[in-house]
């Protein structure tokens, strides 16, 4: 390979040369290798062992990055992957990508740029897997992108080889855990019929592949079917009546691959491992996991007595659930498939299983949809005692998670009872709105307002304060977007000059550590210190900030709220209209005794300069939330709510 000295008749500036000199290609490469070394040695070797040829030239592409330049049939030169501009190619071709949740299937490596983007869009249970006949090509991508982490947990797949199709099948036929690939990346400098040829080829790989797995996914069916005929529900109920849980098996399962699915799942079964159970928490982190094949292993290596799913019935998972097995149902956010009968709802809930819903007021919801009420049970919201909890930061730490008032939360507020309408430029801008609407009603089309509007004109009936608050609301939403109400509150804490810092919430997809996009519009976009990945790292940030703000959109606690406090974390938290109501925040603290709440902006201000003020005061009122949550408001209370509930109602 020509190195970037030897270079002749190339013109490059001072920094193309020095960017060419300083290029770590061997580190880069290195790393890849341990990486590709701990999945797929063989093909490590042979990429390691490639020999470059002279021909090669390193050369900086036209967008400002690293590429190379290989030498064609015809005598000429090209870009490797076809393009002089791999980085600005690569997001075009992001663009068109259909990702969705599927593995997706790529024919050659490209430039590597390509691999790197869509790799960085997916999820982490999403496999890209790439077929390349050319090894040298693979060998230089490999010098110029560092993938040895999507290497190393299997999302990236590199198969060498002439031939798509048996690359293809050999590998899913060896890895049965790997959903089928369902999507195909077509390249621009192919032509259609051979970017269709490549589809046609994925297609009949993974009919074949298909074919093979079933038979392994037959003998995991008879497996688990084989420990139902063994156990039956008194042995289940013996080992949960029992004092020692130890015997106790508890997974959860999951087909839903949301972060609030995720998070309730760990919690839970936190409460269950605290009382000494065997827990499995499956964290769709790698492809290998998210497949039938793979759920069925699991549920034949754990077989559990205690099922958990989130927003889910027995039916809604994709795989055999052991019918010996108790599947509880934790409900947080309620989809219509739960409150409508059309989705038949009792139909995909087993026998002995149970729903636990976290207010009261939606046992009738759940009973209108033809579910049993003696399988209705409800479980309030609480805490992870155990990942939650107080403790030091170093110096680092505490420079990056410290601040006087923190916020965490997506920018989106929608709740309209949460909020009044209190700042002069709101009136003004209501005003503005509401005569718009008069003029040309036919703009606007939110059902509510025109609900009201109707009311009014022909009734000639005066609105109501809460009416009239809904109305105003809905009004500053459609306008300003949903979340007004969040730039309004922080926009009064940035002007007081606080140290201010807002973190929103990771997704499942890769993230730039900058932060949630939602805020990105945001007059107080420059405050988002970056998103929150994990529970440690949430802990962290609950012992390195002062004040938290919760401004709660429904009145009811949450798990941000609840593990704040058993972090130690003080919380001042928007007043809501339900906060007293049962299941409220009022019933799980004393408000402005435990818990300090506050109305409009002015208000949230003033008790943030005070309670920064009066260190002691603020830190007693943590104590105190906390204290009442640790001794009621745990997830191991909820744990044993619920085994208490299967004992007593199991035949």
């Amino acid at each position: 390979m020509t190195e970037p000295s030897q270079l002749k008749g190339q013109k490059t500036n001072d920094y193309a040369e020095r960017l060419l000199r300083e290029w770590p290609a061997e580190k880069i490469l290195k790393v890849n290798l341990e990486s590709l070394r701990e999945r797929d040695p063989e093909l490590a070797s042979a990429i390691e062992n490639v020999a470059v040829p002279e021909t090669v030239e390193m050369a900086v592409a036209r967008d400002g990055g690293v590429s190379f330049r290989l030498s064609n049939k015809e005598g000429g030169r090209d870009w490797l992957g076809f393009s002089s501009v791999p980085r600005i190619t690569a997001q075009s071709n992001l663009r068109r990508a259909k990702l969705g949740n599927a593995n997706v299937g790529m024919n050659g490596i490209g430039s590597g740029a390509d691999v790197e983007a869509i790799l960085g869009a997916m999820a982490p249970y999403q496999a890209l897997i790439v077929t390349e006949a050319d090894i040298l090509k693979l060998h230089l991508v490999l010098r110029l992108y560092d993938l040895s982490r999507y290497l190393s947990r299997g999302q990236l797949v590199l198969l060498q080889g002439p031939e798509p199709e048996n690359l293809l099948e050999e590998f899913f036929s060896r890895h049965p855990g790997y959903n089928a690939v369902s999507e195909a990346i077509c390249w621009t400098w192919l032509s259609e019929a051979e970017n269709q040829k490549f589809g046609q080829q994925v297609g009949l790989a993974m009919d074949r592949a298909v074919g093979k797995t079933s038979k392994y996914v037959n003998e995991l069916l008879e497996q688990l079917n084989r420990y139902d005929q063994e156990t039956d529900a008194e042995d289940v109920k013996s080992v949960m009546h029992s004092s020692e849980k130890s015997a106790l098996r508890v997974i959860n399962c999951t087909n839903a691959y949301t972060l609030t699915d995720y998070i309730t799942s760990r919690d839970i079964l936190g409460g269950f491992a605290q009382m000494g159970a065997q827990t499995d928490w499956l964290v769709l982190d790698r492809p290998e996991k998210v497949s039938h094949h793979a759920q069925l292993k699991r549920l034949n290596r754990c077989k559990p007595h205690l099922i958990l799913l989130v927003d889910m019935l027995r039916r809604d998972v994709g795989t055999n659930l052991p019918r010996s097995s108790v599947c509880a149902t934790i409900l947080r956010d309620m989809p219509s498939s739960f409150t409508d009968a059309k989705f038949r709802p009792a139909e995909r809930l087993g026998t002995l299983d149970f729903v636990f819903y976290p207010r009261r007021g939606d046992c009738e919801k759940l009973s209108q949809a033809e579910l049993p009420e003696k399988q209705l049970v409800h479980l309030p919201w609480a805490a992870n005692e155990e990942l939650f909890r107080p403790v030091s930061l170093d110096e680092q730490e505490q420079k990056q998670y410290g601040a006087e008032v923190v916020l965490v939360a997506e920018r989106a507020s929608t709740d309209p009872d949460n909020y009044k309408i209190t700042l002069p430029t709101h009136q003004q801008l209501l005003n503005t709105v509401l005569e718009d609407i008069r003029q040309k009603p036919e703009n606007y089309h939110r059902e509510a307002a025109g609900k009201f509007l109707m009311r009014a004109q022909r009734c000639g009936v005066k609105l109501k304060e809460e009416d009239l608050r809904k109305y105003f609301t809905g009004l500053i939403e459609n306008y300003l977007g949903p979340g007004a109400w969040r730039d309004v509150y922080c926009q009064a804490v940035e002007r007081c000059g606080f140290d201010f810092r807002i973190w929103s919430w990771a997704t499942l997809r890769e993230s730039s550590g900058e932060g949630s996009s939602y805020w990105q519009e945001s007059p107080v976009g420059s405050k988002v210190a970056g998103a929150i990945r994990d529970g440690e790292e949430l802990n962290k940030l609950y012992n390195g900030g002062k004040i938290f703000i919760c401004l709660s959109d429904t009145g009811y606690p949450s798990d941000y709220l609840l593990n704040g406090i058993a972090a130690g974390g003080f919380f001042l938290v928007k007043s809501h209209p339900r906060e007293r109501e049962q299941d409220g925040i009022g019933e799980f603290f004393q408000v402005n005794k435990e818990l300090i709440t506050f109305k409009e902006p002015q208000d949230l201000v003033r008790k943030i300069r005070y309670y920064l003020e009066h260190e002691s005061e603020r830190r007693c009122l943590a104590e105190a939330a906390r204290n009442k949550l640790l001794s009621r408001h745990t997830y191991r209370h909820r744990a044993q709510s619920i085994i208490d509930t299967i004992v007593s109602n199991r035949a």
